[in-house]
């Protein structure tokens, strides 16, 4: 992270969990909401806390798609900011659990960490930020697979970030513990065939896609993913996942096969 830091760029920003919660929304960067994240992890204490990325598909499209302030990743009712709430209280119930401690955790929003005015200072900087992430949070959508951005968050967290799994929820996830979901696989989408709504983010998120593909390629057994060849055979490359069931009524088939994942 200090690393990230010294480069002459933005310092990596994130929010607390706890914002979420006390808002009841996701806010802008532009509101200030974010925390320097080194400052931050060194005040609260590094091993007590958790750092997310959050991959999520915007729910309010920009009505001016060169104008990133007229987009909004939420519903109307925040239904998103709840989402991750939720999930905050699973993931807490989870550490307690496991590891007899209370975490506290950070997350990484794009609306909220990343100065929607001003993408060109930040994007360059999304490889390093994703690998001071521990671990991706996606929120699944039927047009996630499809949006190039949403494509380009699960590319960067498999080449750089720690964990060798992602997490899935959907919107309208409720706390679920104990359920620690169903493990299963995604596949690992190009991004250049993926849906832009300014097509012109193509020229500042493809140096990114290049660079995360040499990385891979350089290892072929990073992370433990299934395979080290970029998209063979038409994107057969597979990412490691736990779902977690979006209603507590679910969580029972899919907690009765499952064992407790140490590392979730």
């Amino acid at each position: 992270m200090d690393l990230a830091n010294s480069l002459g760029g933005p310092r990596m920003l994130l929010l607390p969990a706890d914002t979420i919660e006390r808002l009841g929304r996701i806010p802008r960067f532009s509101e200030g909401y974010a925390v320097d994240a080194a400052e931050t992890i060194r005040k609260m204490g590094p091993p007590i806390v958790e750092v997310f990325m959050v991959s999520h598909k915007w729910l309010q499209s920009r009505s001016d798609p060169m104008d990133a302030s007229t987009g909004f990743p939420d519903t109307a009712s925040n239904d998103k900011a709840k989402t991750i709430s939720e999930y905050t209280k699973w993931r807490i119930k989870w550490v307690r659990h496991m590891h007899q401690f209370t975490p506290v955790i950070l997350y990484w929003i794009d609306y909220s960490c990343l100065d929607q005015d001003h993408l060109e200072r930040g994007v360059p900087l999304m490889p390093l930020w994703v690998a001071c992430c521990e671990r991706l949070l996606r929120i699944d959508h039927p047009e996630y697979d499809s949006r190039a951005w949403c494509r380009l968050e699960p590319l960067l967290a498999c080449a750089y970030a720690f964990a060798d799994h992602q997490t899935v929820i959907s919107v309208g996830f409720e706390n679920c513990w104990p359920s620690t979901g169903l493990k299963t696989k995604r596949p690992l989408l190009d991004p250049r065939a993926g849906h832009l709504t300014d097509p012109t983010d193509m020229a500042r998120i493809l140096p990114l896609i290049e660079q995360a593909e040499k990385a891979l390629l350089k290892n072929p057994d990073v992370k433990s993913y299934d395979s080290g060849i970029i998209y063979e055979a038409g994107d057969r490359a597979h990412i490691k996942c736990f779902v977690l069931p979006s209603q507590p009524e679910e969580q029972d088939a899919q907690h009765a096969d499952q064992a407790q994942p140490r590392f979730l």
